[in-house]
């Protein structure tokens, strides 16, 4: 088939960003050929080019095999003629049937051909048959034991055909079955390494007591590298009392009808062509690209899903037209950052850094991470008992695993080390998901070996449930129960968290996916896209605990860091007035009674960061004791003479500041474009006691992913900000200055609504101080005092608060796939709403925590201040920040606030009722981003919110 030259195209580059790209872009166009032809499974193709229709012909390209879709490859410089080879699988003609099928031949309880295992596995019995003389006889009547009867159909003397339908049946007669009691049948095509190629997996049956029946599973596919078969029945009785079964199997057989065609066969045919361009051009990492098509220069139509550059250039291939086209791709900015003199870095290649959590050797890719104790099963919603903590979480309940992968280094086997705080009375380790009488099952069942004082060791080296040997991709499901030999306080018996292990890689957050073939919820790794906070991305939650979302451990977290993590937790649900604990069950803590106020907002973390998310306003009228009113004696926020830096309404004794309320709220209305009225509400606020001229009122923010953000690199940061404006596009973001409390040093702000933390410890450190009149080395002397006094939380207790809440994970995206949500994504880039909340950074390598280092995390915010405009202003600043000037908000998991928090409240005054409310009252450098939002469709706001709902 002869190519023709393709039409002219004129590109043109649309720059949508805070800066003008510095330099050439380097962007460029070729012009090409796209070959397509289509493809039969297993057939394997070569595509061929010459200067005439005779030849002689070259290969293009490699060899590629078939799957039953379109195959396609993309010539830049095209050839005149092109052809495709397609060659059908080499198979042997002859069909294949296991000799054995009927248990003629063996010698007393044993069939020949057949292998037979388990502490009561099946045996050959001429007691009665289908036909013949001869069936197998399976009997099993002790709890928690399994049996199986396998065959290899090349050892009965028989072939496979590869590419070619295989029909298998068998006859049983069943017996008296008892509770908790499975039998199930499974055919495994082995490639020419004996290795498992696919299998039809296991699968349940069971018979009418006492009738002889016929079972079939027609039309197997062998795949086209198969050379043998593998059947296998296994029968499993559950660890309960009377778990017991009885069956007899005869006249299995698995043929293969003869195949058509000629095996080996090579046929020739002509591909189709179509004249394609080759557009080329840098990425940047972090940042959405959209190419766009016009024939206008006018109307502009986007060419697919816009997507996140990675740093590399980027090709894409683009059919050509009978018209005209011209193309642009919206890109970023390079901006030049500022000097970053200002700012000294958090972390340096001089920090030291805690152990890696996976090293490679010569012979091994080893991970570590660490467990927790649970109350049940992961995918239990019935229960709704498998996020939440127990008492005495902190006490001899977690464990750290090692997993020694083997096979990721040419090996065979993966070996699970652990440790626990105290001697196990049962060390079960479950691998495999099964998931088909209960969401509990799983397939490998084991008793760990102890190895040393508290040690365990379990071994696995082969699939489950196809068999055959593990291979680099494989997904393992662990979990490993805690069942203590006793306890010192508390139960004795807790299950795990149920981890994926991919086998070559690492642990991997999950989503559980039930397939036609598979069982329900089976667990497939979350796509990257899903992982908002990189490797401590947690899992789907199927335990229906939506107000446990936020106090996960990390989904990657070490085992140097459990155990500090539980410690700092019970510090952060610790009252600091009595000792007491939020949760029911645990004890008081007795060293810290008493260290409350004199003056103070509430007496413990929780009592404002109520499950670990957003505190909600106030009713009108009521206390507000889950929010933080900033008070000043002037615009700049300079403290007040009476009150301090922070309203404190409670006290241990006399002398309250007094308290405010939300007296009433203030109705701002408009309308969207559409004619859609909107009404959003203004708190107004009436003190009593002292009234502060200058305040700002602010509710507690949520606080997962706050590690993650303290590890991003400050010359990231300050490269997004663009202070005077330079590019003139209305946003011009500032980094704001605080000062290290530890050193003196300058440093980027990061935590609170303005910016005014720079670590995770200093946020917590400051919070006890103003928020529960608790003081620490870093802040000695309480709000509106001029002496210091001795820390009554010391700097230990304090790294333990800071590792809880730096290691909290992040939930992961929902609804990564669902169309409404993906055309959401877009709109909310084109609103430019993502100039702002950057979508996506890489962590510091310097990262003391192994957890936080080097992680790709989707935050949505730059972590700078922007001026929000008059309608969210407050009339006092703080630090370099003025009253209209707020950092951006993290987005991710805000579409979770509703269940952790009990209802939507958004912005810094929980003012928003909803998703929508929140964008509307975006004014200042937002103002482009809040019209384009109001001046959308419905079904444009629908998906745009759907898409921060998906976050």
């Amino acid at each position: 088939m002869k190519f023709s030259a393709p039409v002219s195209l004129i590109l043109s580059v649309l720059l949508c960003s805070k800066a003008v790209l510095q330099g050439e872009t380097s962007l460029s166009i070729g012009s090409g050929v796209q070959i397509d032809w289509p493809t039969t499974s297993g057939h394997a193709y070569q595509l061929q080019w010459a200067l005439s229709e005779v030849g002689p012909w070259t290969n293009l390209g490699s060899e590629q095999l078939g799957d039953g879709n379109v195959s396609n490859f993309y010539d830049a410089e095209p050839k005149r003629f092109y052809q495709v080879l397609g060659t059908s699988p080499d198979t042997p003609p002859t069909a294949s049937s296991p000799v054995n099928g009927g248990f003629e031949f063996g010698t007393d309880g044993d069939p020949d051909d057949w292998s037979t295992t388990g502490a009561q596995s099946p045996t050959r019995s001429n007691a009665e048959s289908h036909t013949g003389t001869y069936s197998m006889s399976v009997n099993i009547n002790i709890g928690g034991t399994e049996s199986n009867l396998t065959q290899r159909v090349v050892n009965a003397g028989g072939s496979i055909r590869a590419g070619a339908a295989h029909d298998f049946s068998f006859w049983m007669k069943q017996g008296l079955r008892g509770p908790s009691y499975l039998q199930q049948y499974e055919v495994q095509w082995l490639d020419a390494s004996g290795g498992v190629s696919s299998s039809t997996g296991l699968r349940n049956f069971s018979g009418t007591e006492g009738i002889w029946e016929k079972f079939s599973a027609p039309a197997l596919m062998a795949p086209v590298d198969a050379r043998e078969a593998r059947i296998r029945f296994r029968f499993v009785t559950g660890a309960v009392d009377g778990a017991s079964g009885e069956i007899l199997i005869d006249d299995v057989q698995l043929g293969s009808p003869a195949q058509p065609g000629i095996p080996g066969e090579t046929t020739t045919f002509s591909p189709s062509l179509v004249p394609a361009s080759q557009l080329t051009f840098p990425t940047i990492a972090s940042f959405s690209h959209q190419p766009f098509y016009s024939r206008d220069l006018i109307n502009w139509f986007e060419m697919g899903p816009g997507f996140l550059g990675n740093g590399s250039p980027y090709e894409l291939i683009v059919p050509q037209s009978e018209q005209k086209e011209f193309y642009r791709v919206s890109l970023p900015a390079i901006v030049t950052p500022p000097s970053n003199g200002d700012f000294i870095p958090l972390f340096t290649s001089s920090t030291a850094l805690e152990p890696e959590i996976q090293e490679e050797t010569p012979t091994a890719l080893i991970t570590h991470i660490a467990d927790r104790a649970r109350d049940r099963h992961a995918r239990e919603s019935n229960f709704s008992a498998y996020d939440h903590y127990l008492p005495w979480y902190w006490e001899e309940r977690t464990i750290g695993v090692e997993i020694v992968d083997e096979v990721a280094k040419g090996g065979s086997e993966i070996i699970f080390n652990y440790e626990t705080l105290t001697p196990l009375g049962a060390a079960e380790f479950r691998t495999f998901f099964r998931g088909i009488g209960t969401v509990a099952e799983y397939h490998n069942n084991q008793i760990a070996t102890l190895v040393g004082p508290n040690q365990y060791s379990a071994v696995v080296d082969q699939r489950y449930p196809t068999g055959g040997a593990l291979q680099i991709g494989d997904r393992i499901e662990i979990e490993i129960s805690m069942f203590l030999a006793g306890a010192t306080n508390g139960r004795n018996n807790y299950y795990g968290t149920t981890i994926l292990y991919i086998v070559g890689q690492g642990i991997v957050p999950w989503e559980g996916i039930t397939l036609p073939s598979g069982p329900p919820l089976d667990s497939y790794p979350l796509p990257e896209m899903a992982w908002l906070g990189g490797s401590t991305t947690l899992p789907y939650q199927y335990s229906d605990e939506p107000e446990d979302h936020f106090k996960q451990l990390a989904g990657n977290i070490t085992p140097i860091n459990v155990q500090p993590f539980m410690l700092g937790r019970r510090l952060h649900h610790t009252d600091f007035e009595n000792g007491a604990h939020s949760e029911s069950g645990n004890p008081n803590f007795s060293i810290h009674t008493n260290k409350i106020g004199p003056l103070y907002i509430g007496n413990s973390c929780v009592d404002c960061h109520t499950n670990n998310g957003r505190s909600l306003a106030p009713e009108l009228n009521a206390d507000m004791f889950q929010s933080v009113v900033k008070v000043g004696s002037d615009a700049a926020g300079s403290p007040h003479p009476t009150l301090g830096s922070v309203l404190q309404p409670q006290s241990t004794g006399p002398g309250a500041e007094g308290n405010a309320v939300i007296s009433s709220y203030s109705t701002v209305s408009g309308t969207y474009s559409d004619g859609t009225p909107y009404s959003l509400r203004k708190p107004n606020y009436s003190f009593s006691g002292v009234t502060p001229t200058h305040f700002s009122a602010r509710v507690a923010p949520q606080l997962i992913g706050m590690g993650l953000l303290e590890a991003i690199k400050e010359s990231d940061i300050v490269a997004l900000a663009d202070p005077e404006d330079e590019n003139s596009d209305g946003i011009s973001g500032r980094a704001q200055t605080v000062t290290d409390p530890e050193t003196g040093e300058p440093r980027l702000g990061r935590f609170t609504y303005k910016a005014a933390q720079a670590k995770v410890s200093h946020q917590i450190a400051a919070a006890l101080n103003t928020d529960m009149g608790v003081t620490t080395a870093l802040f000695p002397t309480l709000d509106g005092e001029a002496a210091p006094q001795s820390p009554e939380v010391s700097d230990s207790d304090l790294d333990l608060m800071s590792r809880y809440v730096g290691l909290l994970g992040v939930s992961a995206r929902r609804d990564h796939s669902d169309d409404q949500a993906l055309s959401g994504e877009q709109l909310f880039v084109a609103a430019q709403c993502a100039r702002c909340h950057i979508p996506e950074f890489t962590t510091s390598p310097h990262h003391p925590m192994a957890e936080l280092r080097s992680q790709t995390i989707r935050p949505f915010t730059d972590l700078l201040l922007h001026d929000m405009g008059s309608g969210l202003a407050d009339n006092m600043g703080e630090l370099d920040a003025s009253g209209a000037e707020w950092r951006t908000s993290p987005l991710w998991n805000i579409g979770l606030t509703s269940r952790v928090s009990g209802r939507e409240e958004y912005l810094h005054d929980g003012r928003a009722r909803n998703l929508s409310e929140a964008i509307l009252w975006h004014g200042g450098e937002a103002e482009a981003s809040k019209e384009n939002f109001r001046t959308m469709s419905v079904a444009d706001r629908d998906a745009l919110l759907a898409f921060l709902k998906s976050l």
